[in-house]
């Protein structure tokens, strides 16, 4: 099997998952915090058993210089999570997508803010067409404001960047990047828990309901996404084709969402900024 056929897998399951999320969080007496914490407890389970498979060098895992990073890593991966679950209970998983699309602007600022990275022109062109993806999705808001959703969306999207540049950080220092994955969906899921303590009553009654199953099920395909997306690695292909090819998953999950969850209210605006932002990212790589 070749890197494309990996990354293909990669693309295919994470959108899947986000309509999975949107389908499950959509139900009134649904809880997106109880689902934040035992969605990511059960996927860094199986990417726990992955990594143990594929064998944990503890000689690659050093933290010199890394601590606060790695204290930082379950705050900006819970947050950013609790946002998510929150915005796809609040939001159609198409709008979802283009606010969360922002992200790979906040990564962008925050990399030129904290590591004194170059913003060029082109960058500043993607920015620009990034930002008028949102303004599009607003535009059939006669009051022109953000919804609920929305503003969650973008919250999940700066926490989101602010938890790559860290990852990034942390990965050049913690070579076995299977087991930090696992660490990286297990910890954000204590934390949320740790700050959330009156949740626990609903994720025992989660866990002995047949949501657990469901829930379980979107594990799986999360897991296979994040498996598949590091496995790409290790078939020779370069961070910058895969970080590139990636960013489609917008495009199809806003298709999977127009068929399966029959989002298709002001579909033009959604598909033309799906398209402006698909290509400002593009352009920020």
């Amino acid at each position: 099997m070749n890197w494309q056929i990996l990354i293909a897998i990669s693309i295919l399951t994470e959108s899947v998952g986000r309509i999975i999320q949107r389908f499950l969080l959509k139900e009134d007496n649904s809880n997106p915090i109880a689902f934040a914490v035992i969605f990511q407890l059960l996927t860094g389970i199986l990417l726990l058993i992955f990594a143990v498979i594929l064998g944990i060098n503890f000689s690659l895992i050093k933290t010199d210089g890394i601590v606060s990073n790695l204290i930082l890593m379950p705050f900006l991966f819970g947050m950013s999570n609790i946002f998510i679950f929150k915005s796809l209970k609040n939001t159609e998983a198409s709008l979802f997508t283009v606010f969360f699309t922002t992200r790979a602007l906040w990564i962008i600022l925050i990399a030129v803010l904290a590591l004194d990275e170059a913003f060029t022109a082109r960058q500043i062109l993607g920015t620009i067409l990034i930002l008028l993806s949102i303004l599009i999705i607003m535009s059939k808001n006669t009051s022109f404001r953000i919804s609920k959703g929305g503003i969650y969306a973008l919250l999940a999207a700066v926490f989101m960047g602010g938890a790559i540049i860290n990852d990034a950080i942390i990965i050049n220092q913690f070579k076995n990047v299977p087991f930090y994955v696992a660490l990286s969906f297990i910890a954000p899921s204590i934390f949320i828990w740790a700050i959330n303590p009156r949740q626990s009553l609903n994720i025992l009654q989660i866990t002995r309901s047949t949501m657990l199953y469901k829930i379980g099920v979107l594990s799986v395909v999360y897991g296979i996404a994040a498996m598949t997306y590091l496995m790409s690695y290790t078939m020779g292909a370069a961070a910058s084709q895969i970080g590139a090819i990636y960013q489609t998953t917008s495009i199809v999950t806003v298709g999977l969402a127009i068929v399966f969850l029959k989002e298709t209210k002001h579909l033009y605006l959604k598909l033309l900024a799906v398209l402006v932002s698909f290509i400002g990212i593009l352009l920020i790589k």
